[in-house]
């Protein structure tokens, strides 16, 4: 299988007890039929069909994820990652 993954998307990890937005800066990425892997600034995340785990580098700690598609994300992580993005744009044209 061709890894046809977007090479422009963006990463974000959100904390879901305050909702704040980090970027994830894709280091390296390891694509394979059954297993994907990739390596963050902040992490390295790996997934597949069935499961999902995200291990953070300098707390060393193991999150174990949920697998959704977009229209099961909570809007509440959305319209944190909307407001993130809507601020740095704003930095941006300021």
């Amino acid at each position: 299988m061709e890894n046809t993954w977007p090479k422009n998307e963006n990463w974000f990890l959100v904390n879901k007890t305050d909702l704040s937005v980090r970027p994830l800066n894709v280091k390296a990425r390891d694509c394979s039929n059954s297993v994907q892997e990739f390596f963050f600034d902040l992490g390295y995340l790996k997934f597949n069909s069935s499961s999902d785990v995200f291990i953070e580098v300098q707390k060393n700690g193991l999150h174990p994820l949920e697998n959704k598609d977009c229209d099961h994300v909570p809007m509440s992580y959305l319209m944190a990652i909307e407001s993130y993005l809507s601020l740095k744009d704003e930095k941006i044209v300021a």
